[in-house]
Protein backbone atom coordinates (compact mmCIF):
# COMPACT_ATOMS: atom_id res chain seq x y z
CA UNK A 1 0.00 0.00 0.00
CA UNK A 2 1.56 3.46 -0.97
CA UNK A 3 1.56 6.15 1.88
CA UNK A 4 -1.16 7.98 -0.36
CA UNK A 5 -3.40 5.25 -0.08
CA UNK A 6 -2.83 4.95 3.90
CA UNK A 7 -3.48 8.57 3.99
CA UNK A 8 -6.42 8.76 2.22
CA UNK A 9 -7.71 5.76 4.29
CA UNK A 10 -6.99 7.72 7.45
CA UNK A 11 -8.62 10.64 6.29
CA UNK A 12 -11.76 8.93 5.47
CA UNK A 13 -11.70 6.91 8.84
CA UNK A 14 -11.38 10.26 10.62
CA UNK A 15 -13.85 11.76 8.81
CA UNK A 16 -16.22 9.21 9.53
CA UNK A 17 -15.31 9.17 13.37
CA UNK A 18 -16.26 12.46 13.45
CA UNK A 19 -19.96 11.93 11.51
CA UNK A 20 -20.24 8.97 14.45
CA UNK A 21 -19.72 11.71 17.31
CA UNK A 22 -21.81 14.59 15.72
CA UNK A 23 -24.51 11.78 15.15
CA UNK A 24 -24.00 10.55 18.68
CA UNK A 25 -24.64 14.12 20.05
CA UNK A 26 -27.40 14.50 17.97
CA UNK A 27 -29.40 11.33 19.46
CA UNK A 28 -28.07 11.96 22.99
CA UNK A 29 -29.45 15.69 22.98
CA UNK A 30 -32.68 13.83 21.47
CA UNK A 31 -32.78 11.30 24.22
CA UNK A 32 -32.21 13.96 26.71
CA UNK A 33 -34.88 16.45 25.37
CA UNK A 34 -37.70 13.53 25.26
CA UNK A 35 -36.85 12.64 28.78
CA UNK A 36 -37.38 16.33 30.09
CA UNK A 37 -40.72 15.99 28.20
CA UNK A 38 -41.70 13.34 29.81
CA UNK A 39 -40.22 14.48 33.22
CA UNK A 40 -42.49 17.59 32.84
CA UNK A 41 -45.32 15.08 31.86
CA UNK A 42 -45.06 13.17 34.63
CA UNK A 43 -44.72 16.51 36.64
CA UNK A 44 -47.99 18.00 35.42
CA UNK A 45 -49.75 14.54 35.71
CA UNK A 46 -48.89 14.49 39.34
CA UNK A 47 -50.13 18.17 39.87
CA UNK A 48 -53.68 17.25 38.43
CA UNK A 49 -54.04 14.09 40.60
CA UNK A 50 -52.60 15.57 43.64
CA UNK A 51 -55.31 15.56 46.29
CA UNK A 52 -56.77 19.38 46.95
CA UNK A 53 -56.72 20.13 43.16
CA UNK A 54 -59.66 19.81 40.87
CA UNK A 55 -59.32 21.33 37.39
CA UNK A 56 -57.92 24.71 38.16
CA UNK A 57 -58.97 24.92 41.75
CA UNK A 58 -56.82 23.92 44.85
CA UNK A 59 -58.44 23.21 48.14
CA UNK A 60 -56.90 22.73 51.14
CA UNK A 61 -56.79 19.20 52.45
CA UNK A 62 -58.61 17.87 55.18
CA UNK A 63 -58.05 17.00 58.06
CA UNK A 64 -58.77 20.06 59.90
CA UNK A 65 -60.27 21.32 63.12
CA UNK A 66 -61.93 24.47 63.31
CA UNK A 67 -63.71 26.61 66.53
CA UNK A 68 -65.80 29.60 66.19
CA UNK A 69 -68.40 31.25 67.83
CA UNK A 70 -71.12 28.95 66.77
CA UNK A 71 -69.26 25.61 67.44
CA UNK A 72 -66.56 23.38 66.23
CA UNK A 73 -65.84 20.75 63.39
CA UNK A 74 -63.24 18.12 62.59
CA UNK A 75 -62.99 17.98 59.10
CA UNK A 76 -61.63 14.59 57.77
CA UNK A 77 -62.47 14.85 54.23
CA UNK A 78 -63.28 17.45 51.68
CA UNK A 79 -63.14 17.14 48.06
CA UNK A 80 -64.36 18.56 44.55
CA UNK A 81 -66.04 15.93 42.71
CA UNK A 82 -67.06 18.11 39.41
CA UNK A 83 -67.33 21.18 37.83
CA UNK A 84 -69.87 22.33 35.74
CA UNK A 85 -71.34 25.66 34.32
CA UNK A 86 -73.42 27.70 36.71
CA UNK A 87 -76.53 29.90 36.05
CA UNK A 88 -74.56 32.88 35.02
CA UNK A 89 -71.26 33.61 33.08
CA UNK A 90 -69.72 34.96 36.23
CA UNK A 91 -70.09 31.70 38.40
CA UNK A 92 -69.52 28.05 38.05
CA UNK A 93 -71.15 25.05 39.77
CA UNK A 94 -68.55 22.44 42.04
CA UNK A 95 -69.82 19.26 43.33
CA UNK A 96 -68.13 18.46 46.50
CA UNK A 97 -68.39 16.18 49.19
CA UNK A 98 -67.30 16.86 53.30
CA UNK A 99 -67.47 14.38 55.89
CA UNK A 100 -66.55 14.91 59.73
CA UNK A 101 -67.58 15.32 62.90
CA UNK A 102 -68.44 18.27 65.24
CA UNK A 103 -71.55 20.47 65.85
CA UNK A 104 -74.86 21.49 64.70
CA UNK A 105 -73.97 24.59 62.35
CA UNK A 106 -72.23 26.60 59.68
CA UNK A 107 -69.11 26.28 58.20
CA UNK A 108 -67.16 29.00 56.25
CA UNK A 109 -65.86 28.61 53.13
CA UNK A 110 -63.81 31.25 51.06
CA UNK A 111 -63.11 31.60 47.29
CA UNK A 112 -59.72 33.30 46.38
CA UNK A 113 -58.65 34.12 42.95
CA UNK A 114 -55.04 34.39 41.56
CA UNK A 115 -54.29 37.44 43.28
CA UNK A 116 -55.31 36.04 46.59
CA UNK A 117 -57.76 38.13 47.16
CA UNK A 118 -61.50 36.86 48.40
CA UNK A 119 -63.70 36.83 45.93
CA UNK A 120 -66.52 34.27 47.00
CA UNK A 121 -67.47 32.36 50.08
CA UNK A 122 -69.81 29.66 50.96
CA UNK A 123 -71.43 27.80 53.54
CA UNK A 124 -71.78 24.41 54.65
CA UNK A 125 -74.76 23.43 57.07
CA UNK A 126 -74.23 20.47 59.35
CA UNK A 127 -76.97 19.32 61.16
CA UNK A 128 -75.72 16.94 64.03
CA UNK A 129 -77.22 16.42 67.18
CA UNK A 130 -73.91 16.70 69.01
CA UNK A 131 -70.36 17.50 68.55
CA UNK A 132 -69.55 13.51 68.51
CA UNK A 133 -71.66 13.00 65.36
CA UNK A 134 -70.44 12.17 61.72
CA UNK A 135 -71.32 13.72 58.87
CA UNK A 136 -71.49 13.36 55.60
CA UNK A 137 -72.45 15.92 53.11
CA UNK A 138 -72.79 16.17 49.42
CA UNK A 139 -73.90 19.09 47.56
CA UNK A 140 -73.12 21.79 44.85
CA UNK A 141 -72.12 25.36 44.93
CA UNK A 142 -72.22 28.20 42.56
CA UNK A 143 -69.21 30.09 42.88
CA UNK A 144 -67.18 33.36 41.27
CA UNK A 145 -65.41 31.99 38.09
CA UNK A 146 -62.38 33.61 39.58
CA UNK A 147 -61.67 31.24 42.05
CA UNK A 148 -58.52 29.33 42.34
CA UNK A 149 -58.31 28.19 45.56
CA UNK A 150 -60.79 27.25 48.42
CA UNK A 151 -59.89 27.17 51.88
CA UNK A 152 -60.86 27.24 55.90
CA UNK A 153 -60.19 30.28 58.21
Amino acid sequence: MSKGDYDRIVSERDELKSKVAELEAVAAKAEAAASEKKAEEDKQEVITNEPGVYGDIHYFIAPVSIVNRVGQWTIEEFEITGLDKSYDKNHIRIDYTCVGTGDRGLIEFFCYDKDGYQVDKFFLSVGTNSNTNKFKVQEQRDISTETVRIDIE
